[in-house]
């Protein structure tokens, strides 16, 4: 049961954590850097692609690894695929690039989103295409973008080949690309209802879920666990689920414990 005091407690976290100078160093901000929806579609997919472990170590790889596309391709995310750049990369397949990756991973990807713009002028457009073309089993309201997304990426690591898991990597790319209007959020995909986002299931989101009550019914950390937290955060948020992400993300990385967020929401309040 969602209670006035809880309600009113995420309503102000979210208000405090989503906000520019909290996400400052954050891998989303990698694709706020360029202007053409192509360039922020590819960065950003390559950023979520590469958003698991510690927040730090993640931006400073994803750096690294969006500094040498750059010098391949001009400063041209686009060009970098669409004609085929990453093969002029000086590493090879089997070198690691960042914890269970190999640069032949990475290359794997960029294929992946070759064939997407050889079709198509947007992901955006080519997610919405994929969607019309699920089959009725794969159709299911509650997963059903996440699936568009996901069969995008046949065989690539780090893409999931099923909603099983809580699919949090494409949960927060979906995140970046809808949410409008957001400080944080791109918002540069108009045809996705916000309400139909996920919540990008974390460790720190799990453990703060799981304290205020969000996450009771299902163990582990799963798409069911997933469909839970979203129904639960869709009674404060009704038409914008996700939200709720940057009350639990943003607390539940500087904080253990969750009477502590009492402290800031007495004073916020």
């Amino acid at each position: 049961m969602i209670t006035n005091e809880l309600n009113e407690r995420l309503i102000t976290l979210a208000n405090t954590y989503e906000n520019e100078d909290y996400f400052a160093n954050d891998p989303v901000n990698f694709a706020h850097v360029y202007v053409d929806k192509v360039d922020q579609e590819i960065v950003g997919f390559i950023s979520s692609w590469m958003a698991y472990g510690n927040r730090i170590q993640i931006v400073r790889t994803t750096r690294k690894l969006l500094e040498e596309i750059s010098k391949v391709s001009s400063y041209d995310p686009c060009m970098f695929i669409t004609e085929r750049q990453w093969v002029d990369m000086p590493h090879a397949k089997d070198e690691v690039l960042y914890r269970f990756y190999t640069y032949g991973d990475f290359y794997n990807l960029c294929e992946a989103l070759y064939k997407i713009y050889d079709k198509h002028l947007t992901m955006e457009e080519a997610v919405l295409a994929s969607h019309d073309k699920l089959p009725p089993r794969l159709k299911v309201p509650a997963t059903e973008w996440v699936q568009a997304v996901i069969s995008l990426f046949p065989n690539v690591k780090g893409v999931p080949q099923d909603t099983k898991s809580a699919c949090k990597r494409v949960c927060l790319f979906l995140r970046w690309m809808v949410r409008s209007p957001s400080p944080v959020d791109l918002g540069i995909w108009a045809h996705i209802p916000k309400r139909s986002l996920l919540i990008p299931l974390d460790t720190h989101v799990n453990r703060m879920a799981r304290q205020l009550g969000l996450l009771q019914a299902t163990k582990g950390a799963n798409m069911k666990a997933v469909l839970e937290l979203t129904a639960n955060c869709r009674q404060i948020f009704p038409d914008d689920p996700t939200r709720a992400d940057y009350a639990l993300f943003g607390y539940g990385i500087t904080h253990k414990n969750y009477e502590d967020t009492k402290k800031i929401t007495e004073k916020a309040i």
